[in-house]
C-alpha cells in the first residue's frame, strides 16, 4: 500500500509541475527552441556518454579490489551500458543500480560486495556533486538573493527526497549493512582519491553536454563556468527518488540556477528538455547496442 501511495505522490508532483509549466510558461517559445535546434549535436552526446561510461567502469574496477573481487573492466563497461536506461529513467536511478548489482553478481561477485562497490561509487559521485555545488554557491551565491524562495523550495525538495528513501525499512537495513562493509576501504586513500579525480572528470564531461545543448539551440552563454558548476546541484536533484528521472524537478532547478546567466525560464526549460532528448538518443544507441550484444550472447550460450 505504501508503494502505491508513494507512486501516486510522485505522479501527482510531476503533474503539478507540468500544469505549472503549462500555465506560466510560453510553450510555443519552448517548442520553437527545441524544434529549431541542431540535432547533429546528439552525436557528441553519444561520444561523451561512452567516455563517461568507460571512466565510471574504471571507478568500479578499482572499488572492487579492496573487496577481494576482480571483474574485467570491459565487462563492467558492458554492464554499465546495459543499465543506462535504468540509471536515467527510474526514480533515483534505482533501475541502473539494481541492474549493475544483479549483472555483477551473475559474474561471480557476491550481491553484498556488488552493492557495496556500486553504492561506494554513488557515494563518491554525491561527494563530488556536493563539492561542485558548494563552489557554485560560494562563487555565485548572489544569484539567490533574488530567487531566495526558489532556493528554499529546492532545499525542501532535496530533504523530502532523503526522507522518502528512509521511510523504507529495507533501505534503512541495507544502508546499515553496507556502511559496515564500507570499512574495507579504510586505508585505501590513494584509491579513493583516484576515484574522486575520475568522477570530477566525468562531471566536467557531462557539464560539457550542457554547453553543446546551448550551442545546438543557438543560445549564447555569458558564463560557461557557471553552467559547469551547476551540474553538481542538477545531478543531485535528478537522482532524488521523487519523480522519474528527476522530470520536472531538474527543469525547475535549471530555471533557478541559470538565472544568473540572463537565461529566461522558457530558454532554460527548452535547453534542459533538449538535453533529455539528446541523452535519450545516446542511451538508445549505446544501451540498445549493448542489449543486442547481450541477447546474442544468451542465444549463443543457450545453443551450446
Amino acid at each position: 500500500m505504501k508503494r502505491y501511495m508513494l507512486l501516486v505522490l510522485k505522479l501527482g508532483l510531476l503533474l503539478a509541475l507540468l500544469v505549472a509549466a503549462a500555465t506560466t510558461q510560453d510553450l510555443r517559445k519552448i517548442w520553437e527552441l527545441i524544434a529549431g535546434a541542431n540535432f547533429y549535436y546528439a552525436a557528441l552526446f553519444v561520444i561523451v556518454h561512452a567516455m563517461t561510461a568507460a571512466l565510471g567502469s574504471g571507478n568500479l574496477f578499482l572499488l572492487l579490489k579492496p573487496l577481494g573481487r576482480t571483474l574485467a573492466w570491459r565487462r563492467l563497461l558492458f554492464f554499465d551500458l546495459l543499465s543506462l536506461a535504468g540509471s536515467y529513467y527510474t526514480p533515483g536511478g534505482i533501475g541502473g543500480l539494481g541492474g549493475m548489482i544483479l549483472l555483477m553478481s551473475k559474474e561471480g561477485v557476491g550481491l553484498k560486495d556488488s552493492a557495496v562497490a556500486v553504492l561506494a561509487d554513488k557515494g563518491i559521485t554525491l561527494f563530488v556533486a556536493l563539492l561542485f555545488g558548494a563552489v557554485y554557491v560560494k562563487i555565485y551565491g548572489g544569484v539567490f538573493e533574488v530567487e531566495g524562495h526558489g532556493l528554499t523550495v529546492m532545499l525542501l525538495i532535496t530533504v523530502l527526497g532523503g526522507v522518502v528513501m528512509l521511510t523504507s525499512r529495507w533501505v534503512r537495513q541495507s544502508v546499515a549493512k553496507i556502511v559496515d562493509r564500507l570499512q574495507c576501504y579504510k586505508g585505501h586513500y590513494s584509491l579513493l582519491l583516484t576515484n574522486i579525480t575520475i568522477t570530477a572528470i566525468i562531471f566536467c564531461l557531462q557539464g560539457l553536454q550542457f554547453y553543446w545543448a546551448f550551442s545546438a539551440a543557438e543560445v549564447r552563454l555569458s558564463d560557461w563556468f557557471l553552467v559547469l558548476l551547476s551540474y553538481g546541484i542538477l545531478a543531485i536533484i535528478s537522482q532524488l527518488p521523487i519523480t522519474f528521472g528527476g522530470a520536472g524537478l531538474s527543469e525547475a532547478a535549471a530555471v533557478l540556477l541559470w538565472a544568473g546567466l540572463g537565461i529566461g525560464s522558457e530558454q532554460a526549460i527548452a535547453i534542459f528538455l533538449l538535453i533529455r532528448v539528446f541523452t535519450f538518443l545516446a542511451t538508445l544507441v549505446l544501451g540498445g547496442g549493448a542489449s543486442v550484444v547481450w541477447l546474442f550472447e544468451r542465444r549463443k550460450a543457450a545453443a551450446v
